[in-house]
């Protein structure tokens, strides 16, 4: 009956599926969300644990989004409301400023808005390395919109196996990489 049509409305609202992802910057796509410290900054990607977030839906639009390294969670420090509250991670409490709504905006962009009612942001919309990121109030630009890449958070490290290889052209077959005099 009707809670079973509730829940297939509630499942249609979700704008990505549960998983780990980079959250990377629209702005420049070689920088990830970053956990340095329990704080959050703009780093370039370096397929690093502290670069990897679980994003689980919990209800009603909001998701929990957890740091792979640290098991803490995006928060909005002190709950504060307004612009330039900073951004960083805390232990799992469910408050409003650890509720996250996932807004897709087209091409594969998302914002991430707060329930408290701010947006994630890049600090002056800085893509220097280990810039901050904060809330700030919506305004359209690349430095509130976020790629979120499933793709390379599985990625190993060393995804060739030890071992000889031989490493032939792609254009002609019978070319290969020698070392001169060696």
């Amino acid at each position: 009956g009707r809670e079973n049509q509730k829940c297939m409305l509630e499942d249609m609202s979700r704008a990505i599926s549960d998983g780990s992802y980079l959250i990377l910057s629209d702005k420049d796509t070689l920088r990830a969300m970053t956990n340095k410290n329990s704080n959050v900054q703009i780093n370039v990607y370096e397929n690093i644990e502290e670069q990897k977030y679980d994003i689980s839906y919990i209800s009603e639009g909001y998701y929990k989004i957890t740091n792979n390294k640290t098991g803490k969670v995006l928060e909005v420090a002190g709950s504060r409301k307004d612009v330039e509250a900073n951004l960083r991670e805390g232990i799992w409490n469910s408050g409003n400023n650890q509720l996250w709504e996932i807004l897709h905006t087209g091409n594969n962009k998302y914002c991430i808005k707060s329930k408290l009612g701010t947006f994630v942001d890049v600090s002056s919309g800085s893509m220097a390395e280990n810039n901050n990121i904060w809330m700030y109030s919506y305004n359209g630009t690349e430095a509130q919109k976020w790629v979120l890449d499933s793709s390379r958070t599985e990625q190993s490290v060393q995804p060739i196996e030890d071992g000889t290889y031989v490493l032939r052209s792609a254009l002609r077959s019978d070319r290969v990489i020698d070392i001169s005099g060696g």
